[in-house]
């Protein structure tokens, strides 16, 4: 989102549904997609091209540490719709 960040929510819990927020993520579009790997291990987003980073990276997430786990240089153009397929 606009914000730099990736908000990961659990609808199941109404009483505190957002779980984690990962930071710094640079991003020029109002909604970037995220998807979960098909073993629900990962999480994959996409990220901008920056003056600092001039490409765009998707980035491997692992969905229980939220440590990033790799980044994978795409293009010189911001990376905002990802789907996954094995």
């Amino acid at each position: 989102s606009c914000d730099a960040t990736l908000k990961l929510f659990d609808i199941r819990n109404s009483q505190a549904p957002l779980l984690h927020v990962i930071d710094h993520l640079p991003s020029y579009s109002p909604l970037n997609d995220c998807v979960f790997s098909p073993d629900d291990r990962f999480i994959l987003t996409g990220t901008a091209s920056t003056e600092s980073n001039p490409t765009g990276n998707v980035l491997v997430i692992n969905k229980t540490t939220f440590e990033i786990v790799n980044a994978l240089s795409l293009s010189s153009e911001s990376v905002i719709r990802i789907g996954y397929h094995p």
